[in-house]
């Protein structure tokens, strides 16, 4: 299972450290659902540990049946319990799939007709993204949708919904430059900065 806190700050390089600020840990955080699979690749653990360390920067606390809180009955009935309890929910997209050739139905030229199409690669996240976003989604909580470099479907689609849906922040090449650039926010810290308004909005105007 994943546990960001048991991932070094070192995974991140050098510019995390010249950028980390201390989380205040006076004031509670506000949960949120976190959507995450338990088994992460090691750029997938780095790039998810940065993006909890930006939850808790702003005062968000990430919640996720198995990790932060044990699972008693059925697993939907504990995403829903859980969920309940949060202002918001953050699906994190990562590949958990891939295929090098799949097929696929679409459309044909008219409504009764369909056509196979090649897919040459395939890239799927975890089914618990979507059952979880349909849950979150019905409870009225604004989410923030992060996917992958080529996850597609379902809440990953453009204009499937009105969440935000962003890029996931992934290591690579650029990863230390945009760390480190100090030029303002990056898409995602943008993207994350709107959440949490919504977020805020939410938690306080339910108490």
């Amino acid at each position: 299972m994943f546990d960001s806190a048991d991932t070094d700050a070192s995974i991140f390089g050098p510019s995390l450290t010249v950028r980390q600020v201390s989380t205040s840990t006076e004031a509670a955080r506000i949960p949120v659902f976190a959507s995450v699979p338990s088994k992460l690749d090691l750029d997938q653990r780095a790039s998810c540990a940065y993006v909890y360390y930006w939850l808790r920067r702003v005062g968000l606390e990430p919640r996720t049946v198995g990790v932060s809180d044990n699972s008693y009955y059925n697993p939907l009935h504990e995403v829903r319990t859980l969920a309940r309890h949060c202002a918001g929910g953050l699906i994190l997209g990562y590949c958990q799939v891939v295929a090098k050739n799949a097929k696929t139905t679409v459309k044909g030229r008219t409504a009764d007709e369909v056509e196979t199409l090649i897919i040459k690669e395939y890239y799927a996240p975890t089914p618990w993204n979507q059952l979880e976003t349909g849950i979150l989604f019905g409870l009225g909580l604004p989410l923030l949708v992060l996917k992958q470099k080529g996850i597609t479907g379902g809440i990953f689609d453009e204009g499937a919904s009105d969440v935000f849906v962003q890029p996931m922040p992934m290591p690579g090449p650029d990863w230390e430059s945009k760390l480190s650039s100090g030029t303002g926010a990056t898409p995602f810290e943008q993207a994350l900065f709107r959440w949490q308004t919504l977020v805020r909005h939410h938690y306080y105007e339910d108490e």
